[in-house]
C-alpha cells in the first residue's frame, strides 16, 4: 500500500504486522508488532543519490514514512529494471508511506537539494551503517593571497635583500593598482562530489571590456603549486639567467579554466576536488589589454565573488 500524505508536521504510521506476515494471527500478541526502528534527518544534494530505504537481505515486513521537510521539491527512486528506475516528486510538507516486504528490491535513494526526514518500523533489526545518512561537510570558502592593506608587513635585512628582490615579492603577490582584496580563493570546506554554483560581478568603476573577458579557473594545485614553487625560487635565486618572477598565480592556474563569461559578471559552477580545490578569477585589464588576475572579495552568504581590480 503506498500512499501521500498532506501534513504539517511528520506522522509515524505504525500498522500491526504479524511476524509471519500473513495477517492471521492474534493483534494482541505483543510479540507480533515490529520490534525495531530507525529514525533521521537526512539532506540531499544536487548531482548525487544517497540511499535513505536499505534493502533487506530477506523479506521482513516493514513501514517506512518519508517527509520532505525542506523547501523544495526532492524525489525518491525505487527499483524497477537495472538502469531504468522510478522517479517518484516529493514535495515540501508532502509525506510518503509505504507498507513492504523488504527484499532485495525494496529500496529507496533520495536525489534533489532539500532535508527529508525517513522513519523506518522493521519486524527484523535495521543497521543503520546501510542508510547514507552522514551529516554532509558544509561550504567554506577561504581567501588566500592578500593584497593592498591586507596584504602582510614584513622585516627584512636590506643587506640581504636586494631592491629588485623586494619589487619580485610586490609584483609575485601584491596588487598592481594597489587594491585591497585576494587574488585567490579556497574551498577549506566541501562535500565531495558536489557541485556549486557562484556569481561573479564586477565592483563598480572597474571597468573590463565588452564580450567574454571573465574567466575562472580550478588547476590542479597540487602539482602546479609546487612547479611554481620551485621555478620562482629558480628565478629569485638566479636572476641573471632566468629574469625575475612576474606572475605566480599564473603559472599555479595552468590547465585549470573553467570558462569564459560576459563582462558584466555571470553565474558559474565549480565542482571541487581534493586536488582541484583552489581558484582564481582573471579579467581582461583595459589599460593591457591582457587577461590578468582579478583581485576579488568573497560574501558567504549570497555566494557572490566582486571583482575590485586588479
Amino acid at each position: 500500500m503506498v500512499s501521500e500524505i498532506n501534513i504539517k508536521y511528520p506522522q509515524i504510521i505504525m500498522p500491526i504486522i504479524p511476524s509471519g506476515g500473513s495477517g492471521n494471527a492474534n493483534a494482541t500478541d505483543l510479540t507480533k508488532f515490529y520490534k525495531h526502528s530507525y529514525s533521521g534527518e537526512i539532506e540531499s544534494i544536487e548531482g548525487m543519490e544517497r540511499l535513505i530505504v536499505p534493502a533487506t537481505i530477506r523479506p521482513s515486513p516493514r513501514t517506512i514514512l518519508i517527509f520532505n521537510s525542506g523547501s523544495s521539491i526532492v524525489w525518491l527512486h525505487f527499483a524497477d529494471s537495472p538502469g531504468n528506475p522510478l522517479k517518484y516528486p516529493l514535495a515540501p510538507g508532502m509525506a510518503f508511506s509505504e507498507d513492504n516486504a523488504g527484499g532485495e528490491a525494496n529500496q529507496i535513494f533520495l536525489s534533489g537539494i532539500g532535508t527529508v526526514k525517513v522513519s523506518i518500523r522493521s519486524r527484523d533489526p535495521i543497521n543503520p551503517e546501510d542508510i547514507d545518512d552522514m551529516p554532509l561537510a558544509p561550504l567554506e570558502i577561504e581567501l588566500l593571497l592578500p593584497t593592498g592593506s591586507n596584504f602582510p608587513g614584513y622585516q627584512y635585512d636590506p643587506t640581504m635583500i636586494s631592491p629588485e628582490g623586494l619589487e619580485s615579492v610586490n609584483t609575485l603577490f601584491q596588487s598592481s593598482d594597489g587594491v585591497t582584496g585576494y587574488k585567490l580563493f579556497d574551498f577549506a570546506s566541501f562535500q565531495l562530489g558536489q557541485s556549486y554554483t557562484f556569481s561573479v560581478e564586477v565592483a563598480s568603476g572597474v571597468i573590463i571590456p565588452e564580450g567574454n573577458n571573465i574567466q575562472v579557473w580550478l588547476p590542479n594545485v597540487i602539482g602546479n603549486g609546487m612547479r611554481a614553487i620551485f621555478e620562482v625560487a629558480s628565478d629569485l635565486l638566479n636572476p641573471e639567467i632566468d629574469g625575475l618572477p612576474t606572475d605566480f598565480v599564473g603559472r599555479i592556474k595552468q590547465n585549470g579554466w573553467v570558462g569564459n563569461f560576459p563582462h558584466t559578471g555571470s553565474l558559474f559552477t565549480l565542482k571541487p576536488n581534493l586536488s582541484r580545490k583552489i581558484g582564481a578569477i582573471y579579467a581582461k585589464n583595459p589599460q593591457t589589454n591582457y587577461f590578468e588576475c582579478a583581485i576579488i572579495n568573497f560574501d558567504a552568504a549570497t555566494k557572490v565573488f566582486t571583482i575590485l581590480g586588479f
